[in-house]
C-alpha cells in the first residue's frame, strides 16, 4: 500500500432532480439525497462527532476518486487519517485501493502556524493538482492551545482569503467536530465563508441532519428514525 504523504426531508431534492448540472456524490446516501450531491465548485462545512467525521471523510475520498476520478488534497488537521481504513472502504466499494490512495495528497499541519506556512508556500502548487480540497478537523487547530487566539484568528482570516478564490474553481470541503471547543467567532467565520453548512448528530432512536446554511435549499432539520440508533456509527448510518 502506498500513498503520497506530503506531511430537510421532503423539501430536499434527490440527486437525479438537479438536471444537467454535474454534481459529486459523497458515499453518503443521506447527504446526497439532502443536498443533491456536492457542486463541483463551492465550499461546504460539514460538522459531526470525531469518529463519525473520519468515516465520512474516508468515504468521500473513495467516492470522489473512485467514482468521479478526482485527485483530492486532504489537509489533515486532526492527526487521525487512516489509509488502511480508506483502502478497506475502497475495496468494499469495488474500487482499486491503490488508485484511491495514490490520488490522495495528504498534508499534516500540527499547529495553526504550520497551516499558515503551508498556505504561503505550498497551497497553489498542490491545489493545482487536485479537483477537490478537504480540510479535515480544521477547527482542531483553532482552539487556542498551540497559538494564542489572537494569532489564530489572523491566520484563519488569511487562510479564508486564500481559499475565497479556490472555492470558485474547485470543490472545497471543511469538516469539523461538533464538540470542538472553539471560540464562537471561529465557527462564525467559517459559517460566513462557506456556501453550505450541514451538521450530523446521532440520538437515541434517530439521526438528525441539520442544514444551517444553503444558497440552493430551504434551511431546516430532518430527523431520521433508525433501529438501535444509539449503537450505530456514522459508517452504518450513511449506508442507509
Amino acid at each position: 500500500m502506498s500513498y503520497r504523504d506530503l506531511t430537510f426531508a421532503g423539501v430536499c431534492p434527490p440527486l437525479h432532480s438537479w438536471g444537467a448540472e454535474s454534481r459529486c456524490t459523497t458515499g453518503s446516501p443521506v447527504i446526497d439525497f439532502t443536498l443533491g450531491g456536492l457542486a463541483p465548485r463551492g465550499a461546504y462545512l460539514i460538522e459531526a462527532d470525531a469518529g463519525q467525521l473520519d468515516e465520512l471523510v474516508y468515504r468521500m475520498l473513495v467516492e470522489l476518486t473512485g467514482r468521479h476520478a478526482l485527485t483530492s488534497l486532504v489537509m489533515e488537521c486532526g492527526s487521525s487519517f487512516n489509509p488502511y481504513r480508506v483502502a478497506e472502504i475502497a475495496r468494499s466499494q469495488g474500487y482499486s485501493a491503490g488508485f484511491v490512495l495514490e490520488n490522495t495528497l495528504i498534508v499534516r499541519p500540527f499547529t495553526a502556524y504550520q497551516l499558515n506556512t503551508f498556505f504561503s508556500e505550498r497551497l497553489p502548487e498542490l491545489a493545482g493538482k487536485a479537483g477537490a480540497v478537504i480540510f479535515s478537523h480544521l477547527t482542531h487547530l483553532f482552539r487556542g492551545r498551540d497559538a494564542p487566539i489572537s494569532d489564530a484568528l489572523i491566520i484563519l482570516d488569511e487562510a479564508l482569503r486564500e481559499l475565497s478564490t479556490l472555492k470558485k474553481e474547485k470543490l472545497l470541503i471543511i469538516t469539523a467536530r461538533v464538540e470542538d471547543k472553539v471560540k464562537r467567532v471561529v465557527r462564525a467565520k467559517l459559517a460566513g465563508f462557506v456556501d453550505t453548512w450541514l451538521s450530523f448528530s446521532l440520538r437515541r432512536g434517530s439521526a438528525r441532519v441539520k442544514l444551517h446554511k444553503s444558497r440552493e435549499l430551504p434551511l431546516g432539520e430532518v430527523e431520521i428514525p433508525l433501529t438501535q440508533a444509539s449503537q450505530l456509527t456514522l459508517e452504518e448510518f450513511i449506508r442507509r
